[in-house]
């Protein structure tokens, strides 16, 4: 099984080695070759015992954002390795990483060899930590933040803030599918809205950089409906999903009868609704950790 992976920060060394044939014989390149991967696989346990020595957790190296530990990466191999090779992996690096050799340093860093060894080793504990972990790398992939992505001034620059709230919780979004791009909103409240270039439609630019009265004013006057007032905590969502998660045409093309308009308040509902289901998996595979892989983990 492979799982969908991506370059993580490591900090691990990288050396691409280049063969020609044209200089040396088949043979030879491929002793070369064999050498070089073993000299990798040396330089990787001396980074096991390096993540014992630095500063900082042990696992840390190895964790992904959602706190989850990459144990292929512990171990120095392939997620679809064999058990033997997982055990050989584990041997190898076990022994760079004893305390008897790093002192009280490598107390951690077995701890978390031992904890991806006892994961990896049982098919069927390997079986469910796969699947925790393709969630967690298409987490890494997502780069939603849960912070809007206009600008909200009313904590950005709260003296340029228009809004007589103090604890102000609505916002103004744009549903840009719908939009045909008549700037009606930009000429009633041209600090708010702008015309985004890509596909010709308006968008929110800074909260509150209007008054009220004129972000009213501009959502009445739009002859689509496509301006609504929205929670303050539903923004992020429905911004990003609107610019990063649905189908996009431009304007000429919807007019024109052409391309799906996707509903972004029904994608937004059903991202929030995948993340929750992730976010409770996730707690779900935490509280399975016995106190020691916990420490680990930290």
């Amino acid at each position: 099984m492979h799982l969908t992976r991506r370059a993580l920060n490591y900090s691990q060394p990288c050396v691409t080695l280049r063969l020609h044939q044209t200089f040396l014989p088949e043979s030879s390149a491929g002793q070369l070759a064999a050498c070089f991967a073993q000299r990798q696989k040396q330089r990787r346990r001396c980074d096991c015992a390096a993540a014992a020595t630095a500063s900082g957790p042990a696992a840390a190296k190895y964790m992904l954002s959602n706190g989850m530990v990459d144990y292929y990466e512990v171990l120095g191999v392939d997620d679809d390795a064999t058990n033997d090779e997982i055990k050989k992996a584990y041997r190898a690096l076990a022994k760079e990483c004893h305390p008897d050799y790093l002192g009280d340093k490598g107390h951690n860093i077995c701890i978390l060899l031992n904890e991806a060894y006892e994961v990896l080793s049982i098919a069927d504990a390997r079986q469910a930590y796969n699947a925790q972990l393709e969630t967690a790398l298409a987490d890494e992939e997502d780069d939603y933040t849960g912070e809007p992505l206009s600008k909200w001034m009313p904590a950005v620059n709260p003296s340029m803030a228009k809004s007589e709230h103090p604890d102000e919780d609505r916002a103004v979004f744009v549903d840009e599918n719908t939009c045909i791009g008549c700037k009606q909103c930009v000429w009633h409240a041209p600090a708010c809205f702008r015309i985004e270039s890509d596909y010709g439609r308006s968008r929110v630019f800074a909260q509150w950089l209007n008054t009220e009265d004129e972000l009213q004013t501009a959502i009445d006057s739009c002859p689509v409906n496509c301006i609504h007032w929205v929670k303050k905590q539903d923004l992020p969502a429905l911004e990003y999903v609107m610019q990063n998660r649905v189908e996009r045409v431009n304007v000429g093309v919807m007019m024109s009868g052409q391309g799906l308009v996707a509903d972004v308040f029904s994608a937004t509902a059903s991202f929030m609704k995948e993340r929750r289901r992730k976010e409770e998996a996730q707690l779900r595979a935490k509280r399975a950790y016995s106190p020691a892989q916990e420490d680990a983990r930290r």
